[in-house]
C-alpha cells in the first residue's frame, strides 16, 4: 500500500508478459479485479450518502423530540465512529470477499510481490529471490524457517541496520515469548502494520458490526497489552499490536471506548482491573473485546470478590484511597466518575436475588450484546461458565491471531472457522500425518480439504520467510473459494493453557537452575499442561530419598520463578492470575523405566521411545504413581 492508499499489489502488476511465479493467471482475472475496484469505489459512495441522511434524521429527531443533557459529545463519537467503520468496511469487505474467490490468483500475486520488492536485501540476495519464477523455486532457495534462524537479522535490525530481512523500514515490532530467555522481536513495517494489521482488524469489526449492529449503540471495553514495552537498542518500540491500534486512534473515536489507554498499561493488574470493572459499571457497555477468555473468566470472579468496594465506589463516585495506581491514572478514572447511587442499589438488588449471592456481568452489564474472543484450542475451558457469569451473550471468535500474523477473519458468530488472509499471507501447509517424513509435501491454500489437520508455514510483507509457527489448525469449510480454518493445538514440544506458550526446553531449563539452586537431582521430568485448572503439574521422580517438603516447596517455586525469566508471557499470565501457580507432584522411583515399558507395550517401537518432558495428554500419565503432593502456599 503506498502512502496515498492504492494497492501495489494491484497497482504494479498486470497481466503477465514473461514465465514468472504469475504465469498461471489469465488474464480475465485481472479485469475481474479492476471491475471490483470500481464497484467497491460505488459502494462506498452509496454508504456515505446512506449514513449521513440517516445521521442528519437522527439529529433532528433528538433536537426536537427527544432532549437530553450530556449526550452531545457520546453522539458525536458515535457517529464518527459508525460512518468511518462503514465506509472504510465497505471498502476491505468488498475487496475481502473479491480475494476470496480468487486464492489461487491472489496467494501467487502476493508471493511475486514480496519476492520483488525484497529481492535486493540481504535475505533476498542469500536466498536468489532474482531467480525465482515458480513456487518450487522458492521452495528450493528457501528453507523452513523458525525465529531462531532468522533472529540473528532481526538482531542487527534492531541495532539499527536496513535491508536486512525487509526493503522497508521497520516501524515498530510486537513481543512474544521465545524458546530461549530472550522475547521475540516480530517485525513490522508501516506497510504491514496497515494492511496485515489494522485493515484486517477493520475488516473483521466490520464484519461484526453487520451482523450485530446493536452491539455498537453503546461504549466497547476492550482490554489489550501495552503499546510500548520498551525500546530496541536503535530506539524502535517494541509491545503490543493490538494496543497500538487503540493508543493511534483518533481522539474522538476513543470516546466510544470505556476504558482510557494509560488505564490498560498498568503493571498491577489487580489495579488495573478493578478500575476497568468500575469504569465499565458506570458506562453503557455494549461489546466487550479481548483475545483470552481467560481474562473474562477472571474479571467476572474478580468482580465478585470486590462487590463491596466497587458498591461503594460507584455510590460515592470515588476510587479507592488504597488502590496502588499513579496519580495520573487515578486523575483520569476519577474524571469519569461520579456519585450513582442509583446504580449501587441495583447491584445489592442484583446480589440479593442471586441465588449464590453473587455479583455478575450479568448484573452491572445489562446492555452487553456481543463478546470477541478466541474460542480455539483451550479456550472451551474457560468459556463454559460465561454464561453463567455474563447472561445470554453472543460470542464472535477473534480467529487464527497471534503476535506473528493476523491469520484469519470469522465472518459469523455462530462460525468460528475464518477465511484465510489470503491478500495479507502467503501460506503453506503440511499435513499432521506428514510432519515427520524426510520430504513432507506441502499443500497450498486452494489445495486445503475440509475436516484435514495441518501444520502451518507463512511467509508474512514484514519478514518472515516459510515461517513455522509449530501451530496445527483445523479446515472446516470455506468462504468462496478460501479455506476456512480452526486453532486446534500447538504442535510439538509446547503447551500453552492461555496464551503463555511454554516450551519443552524453557520448562528443564527451570528444573535444571532449581537443581543447582537446591541441590536436588531429578531421574524424571514430566510436566502437565493442566487447562481445567488452569495450572502447570510437575512430576519428579527426584534422587534419592523424599526430600523435605520445605526443600521441595523452595525447589517448585525456583522452577516456576525461573521460568517466568526466560518466558515473558508465562510470568505476565500468573501475575494477572490467569495462570494458578505451579504445583508439584513426587513420583515413585523408577518413573523414567515405568513410563516407558508401558509405552512399548502400548506399540511404540523401543528405539523411537522419547520422553515427553511437557504434555496436555492427561492419559500419558496412567502408569504413574504419585507418592506426595505439594503446592506453593
Amino acid at each position: 500500500m503506498s502512502k496515498d492508499g492504492v494497492n501495489t499489489l494491484d497497482s504494479n502488476i498486470g497481466v503477465p508478459k514473461t514465465h514468472s511465479i504469475i504465469s498461471s493467471i489469465k488474464p480475465i482475472y485481472f479485469f475481474k479485479n479492476k471491475l471490483n475496484k470500481v464497484e467497491t469505489v460505488a459502494k462506498m459512495i452509496f454508504k456515505s450518502i446512506w449514513i449521513l441522511l440517516g445521521e442528519a434524521y437522527l439529529s433532528i429527531e433528538s433536537v426536537f423530540f427527544r432532549k437530553q443533557d450530556g449526550i452531545r459529545t457520546r453522539s458525536l463519537a458515535n457517529t464518527l465512529f459508525k460512518f468511518g467503520l462503514s465506509v472504510s468496511g465497505t471498502k476491505l469487505s468488498n475487496r475481502f470477499s473479491f480475494k476470496t474467490s480468487h486464492c489461487e490468483e491472489r496467494q501467487l500475486l502476493l508471493l511475486k510481490q514480496i519476492i520483488d520488492e525484497n529481492k535486493d536485501t540481504e535475505f533476498g540476495i542469500k536466498h536468489n529471490f532474482k531467480d525465482i519464477k515458480s513456487i518450487e523455486d522458492y521452495q528450493r532457495e528457501v528453507s523452513i524457517n523458525t525465529y531462531d534462524s532468522l533472529e540473528g537479522y532481526v538482531t542487527r535490525h534492531t541495532n539499527g541496520e536496513s535491508n536486512l530481512l525487509v526493503k522497508d523500514a521497520l516501524v515498530t515490532y510486537a513481543t512474544t515469548s521465545g524458546t530461549t530467555g530472550s522475547p521475540k522481536f516480530i517485525p513490522i513495517t508501516e506497510r504491514s502494520q496497515l494492511e496485515s494489521h489494522q485493515n484486517v482488524s477493520r475488516t473483521f469489526i466490520y464484519s461484526v458490526y453487520k451482523e450485530n449492529p446493536e452491539a455498537f449503540d453503546g461504549t466497547i471495553l476492550t482490554i489489550v497489552s501495552p503499546a510500548e514495552e520498551g525500546r530496541t537498542p536503535d530506539g524502535t518500540v517494541f509491545g503490543s499490536t493490538s494496543g497500538q491500534l487503540i493508543l493511534n486512534m483518533n481522539k474522538v473515536i476513543q470516546n466510544k471506548y470505556t476504558i482510557p489507554y494509560d488505564l490498560l498499561a498498568l503493571e498491577d493488574y489487580e489495579a488495573r482491573n478493578y478500575c476497568i470493572i468500575l469504569l465499565g459499571i458506570i458506562n453503557p457497555v455494549s461489546m466487550l473485546s479481548t483475545a483470552n477468555p481467560s481474562t473474562l473468566s477472571l474479571l467476572a470472579k474478580q468482580g465478585n470478590d470486590w462487590k463491596d468496594d466497587l458498591i461503594n465506589d460507584v455510590a460515592s463516585g470515588k476510587l479507592k484511597a488504597s488502590l496502588n495506581i499513579p496519580d495520573a491514572v487515578r486523575k483520569q478514572v476519577e474524571e469519569r466518575l461520579k456519585p450513582r447511587t442509583d446504580l449501587a442499589g441495583a447491584m445489592l438488588f442484583s446480589i440479593m436475588q442471586d441465588s449464590e449471592k453473587k455479583l455478575r456481568p450479568i448484573h452491572y452489564w445489562p446492555s452487553l450484546k456481543l463478546i470477541t474472543c478466541w474460542t480455539g484450542g483451550n479456550s472451551n475451558v474457560f468459556l463454559r461458565d460465561i454464561h453463567d457469569w455474563y447472561g445470554d451473550v453472543k460470542i464472535r471468535d477473534l480467529g487464527y491471531l497471534a503476535s506473528e500474523i493476523r491469520g484469519s477473519i470469522p465472518l459469523l458468530n455462530e462460525d468460528s472457522a475464518g477465511a484465510l488472509t489470503v491478500g495479507e499471507n502467503f501460506f503453506e501447509f503440511i499435513k499432521i500425518s506428514d510432519i515427520d517424513e524426510t520430504s513432507p509435501r506441502f499443500y497450498l491454500a486452494h489445495e486445503l480439504e475440509v475436516t484435514q489437520r495441518y501444520y502451518v508455514f507463512f511467509t508474512t510483507k514484514a519478514g518472515l520467510y516459510r515461517y513455522n509457527i509449530n501451530d496445527i489448525v483445523e479446515v472446516r469449510g470455506f468462504e468462496n473459494n478460501t479455506p476456512k480454518i480452526i486453532f486446534v493445538q500447538k504442535g510439538k514440544g509446547v503447551t500453552n493453557i492461555t496464551g503463555e506458550k511454554l516450551y519443552e526446553q524453557q520448562l528443564l531449563s527451570a528444573v535444571s537452575s532449581a537443581e543447582t539452586e537446591t541441590g536436588l537431582e531429578s531421574d524424571f521430568v514430566m510436566c502437565y499442561s493442566n487447562a481445567e485448572q488452569a495450572r502447570y503439574e510437575l512430576n519428579i521422580d527426584f534422587k534419592g530419598t523424599l526430600p523435605e517438603a520445605p526443600l521441595l516447596r523452595s525447589f517448585l517455586k525456583s522452577v516456576e520463578s525461573n521460568i517466568c525469566n526466560i518466558n515473558i508471557e508465562y510470568e505476565v499470565k500468573l501475575k494477572s492470575k490467569r495462570l494458578n501457580p505451579m504445583t508439584l507432584n513426587v513420583l515413585e522411583h523408577k518413573s523414567l523405566e515405568t513410563f516407558k515399558a508401558w509405552r512399548v507395550n502400548s506399540g511404540i517401537r523401543e528405539a523411537q521411545f522419547k520422553t515427553t518432558p511437557l504434555t496436555d495428554d492427561k492419559g500419558l500419565f496412567k502408569p504413574l504413581s504419585v507418592t506426595y503432593k505439594l503446592d506453593q502456599e
